[in-house]
């Protein structure tokens, strides 16, 4: 899985406990976006960390940008990962198809004309097939019935000089069903809880317009359209449903002014709607107060809530950028780009800048400064779920690097950074009172502040002599304001030492093997010094420590891979034997208490997970 490289890149923190989220030098998740031929989509990878949502097969490039990214990309201030995907093989069909203990997939591809070419693709998971069919009668109280599927079609047509023609259509659906036995309901007299279902799929269509003449100019234009859905039931009156509607114009063109001088420049607008529909029982939950002094989670109503809701969306964009060369071993690129957020009704205009200087025969140097901004959620400013009075959130991205290259297959790159961000959207549980003397939930303030700053270096193989691999270490921190203490605090995915050492190396007779190892710092946690019971609610209330004051246990994975491959006249068949957590290590992914919490044990996270496979290509 190509997309899965990200993950093992400087900079790029470990994922919580099968998660899939991507975390770029010490951003929230949702600060990254993730862009298919610019088009940004909804969800890069399924399900409990599973495979990317797109076949590999179809993959031609992966760009990724940790920060001080081009004013192309906006609406993002982590990082940007941009999927690059190739045209089908023209030359005649060609097919795949893979089969492991998870998932199986299957592409087909090849052309139907001289000029247009096609490729099929789909991917299906079996986890919650064959999970019921081998629980024991005695088995769990409770289980996980995860699932997914994802779907991809690319036609290509060449048949006009100049010009490539795309359209691509792909989807992707996912599915956790936690099921509880027959008759014995979880809950309260408020609600009674017999399963959670939770749901989260998108299906786009994308077309692309691509004009490169034999002249000093080339345009490119994508317009994509998506149906997004989000789900969650638990219960007959505790759900909530998201459908956003989104669709997303690009054009992108570049002039080539002089040897030493060339202009980018274009629009990009996305645009849309989202349905959202709720419904919450009656919660009971002595630490909201009406004076806002609660834990600080969103409180809609004590008496629950049952409301629907439609937010539209309307966020054009305009950015321009030169590429200058006043001298041949200089590469200069100021840019600007200007969004204008529709729900809010603001703009942010946001300068950037970058360079590249060849110091010397091996040596370049590298550095970018700038302001990112992006919207806040989606729904976030509907006057029901959220504060209208909202406005974008704002970063400013630093970074100075240099990059060594002593020999053709050797490469070593460091980087230093800093993120300032301010206007973060959070979560509270203070209220308003509205003209008319009533109270009202604020639900979310921009409010919040943090910081980011380190190290990264990456020493690189190249593939030579049979070899390849790179060794990716990052020295990070990652704070937040606590805005009760006016200090900053580690912020929750903060890890301090990041170190990824991936090997792979050709052996013969069709073998291949190749390894990941990864060390992590613990994230931070806030420890539990006590607790006191409380009478009203019969239970025990925690009593929290310092925030952030305490880590996890630190994490470290040895993952293992061999390969057989066997060559035949006009097709390939191949074995694999994939070995997550060699050696069975017991990382701790969270801390569980007892009902009183007067004792605690640490939530490990997967043991040994050995994956037999097969695949065939002709």
């Amino acid at each position: 899985d190509v997309v899965r490289v990200v993950q093992n890149l400087p900079g790029v923190a470990r994922a919580p406990f099968v998660s899939g989220l991507i975390i770029v030098r010490g951003s929230a998740p949702q600060d990254t976006k993730v862009f298919l031929q610019g088009d940004n989509i909804p969800l890069v990878y399924h399900f409990f960390g599973g495979p990317a949502v797109i076949n590999s097969e179809m993959i031609e490039a992966i760009e990724f940008y940790p920060g001080n990214f081009s004013s192309y990309y906006g609406r993002a201030t982590g990082g940007v990962i941009d999927i690059k995907t190739r045209s089908p093989k023209t030359d005649r069909f060609h097919g795949m198809v893979d089969v492991d203990f998870l998932d199986a997939s299957v592409l087909l591809e090849g052309p139907i004309t001289d000029d247009l070419s096609i490729a099929i693709s789909g991917r299906r998971s079996y986890f919650d097939v064959f999970l019921p069919l081998i629980l024991p009668d005695d088995g769990p109280d409770v289980f996980v019935a995860p699932r997914y599927y994802d779907y991809q079609m690319w036609t290509t047509y060449k048949g006009i000089p100049d010009h490539k023609l795309e359209l691509f259509i792909y989807g992707s659906d996912d599915a956790i069903e936690l099921i509880f036995p027959k008759g014995e309901p979880q809950g309260n007299a408020d609600v009674q809880v017999t399963g959670i279902d939770l749901r989260n799929s998108f299906i786009r269509g994308q077309f692309r317009w691509e004009w490169r003449p034999d002249l000093p100019i080339e345009n490119t234009m994508m317009l994509s359209y998506g149906i997004n859905t989000t789900s969650f039931e638990a219960a007959e009156n505790f759900f909530f449903d998201a459908t956003a509607n989104i669709s997303q114009l690009r054009n992108d063109t570049r002039v080539k002014i002089s040897d030493g001088l060339a202009l980018r420049f274009g629009t990009d607008l996305n645009m849309g709607y989202a349905d959202f529909t709720i419904r919450t029982p009656r919660f009971n939950d002595s630490s909201d107060t009406d004076d806002g002094e609660g834990d600080g989670r969103p409180n809609f109503s004590r008496d629950g809530i049952q409301a629907s809701a439609t937010s539209g969306q309307l966020q054009p964009a305009v950015y321009a950028e030169f590429e200058a060369r006043p001298w041949k071993p200089l590469l200069l690129v100021p840019g600007v780009r200007v969004d204008h957020y529709g729900p809010i009704a603001a703009t942010s205009a946001q300068p950037r800048f970058s360079f590249r200087w060849d110091i010397a025969d091996k040596v370049v140097g590298k550095g970018g400064v700038g302001l990112f901004t992006q919207p806040t959620s989606v729904g976030s400013t509907d006057p029901t779920f959220g504060n209208p009075d909202l406005t974008f959130e704002k970063t400013m991205q630093y970074a100075i690097g240099a990059e060594y290259r002593p020999l053709e297959y050797i490469e070593l790159d460091t980087t230093v950074y800093y993120r300032d961000q301010w206007d973060i959207l959070s979560p509270t549980s203070e209220f308003v009172v509205t003209p008319e003397g009533e109270t009202d939930p604020l639900i979310f303030k921009n409010e919040d502040e943090g910081r980011a700053y380190g190290l990264e270096v990456l020493v690189r193989h190249y593939p030579q002599n049979r070899f390849f691999g790179w060794l990716a270490y990052t020295l990070s921190r990652a704070e937040r304001l606590d805005l009760k203490t006016g200090e900053f605090v580690p912020y929750e995915y903060d890890q301090t030492h990041i170190i990824t050492l991936v090997a792979g190396y050709n052996l013969p007779y069709g073998f291949d093997v190749s390894a990941r190892f990864r060390l992590t710092t613990g994230v931070p946690a806030t420890p539990i010094a006590g607790s006191a019971y409380n009478s009203d609610t019969d239970r025990y209330e925690p009593i929290y420590g310092e925030r952030g004051s305490v880590r996890e246990a630190t994490f470290h994975q040895l993952d293992l891979r061999v390969d057989k491959k066997f060559v035949f006249d006009t097709w390939l068949l191949g074995l694999y034997v994939d070995v997550q957590n060699v050696y069975n290590q017991e990382n701790q992914e969270g801390t569980r208490y007892n009902y009183d919490f007067t004792d605690s044990a640490p939530v490990s996270g997967l043991p040994i997970l050995p994956t037999l496979g097969i695949s065939a290509q002709f």
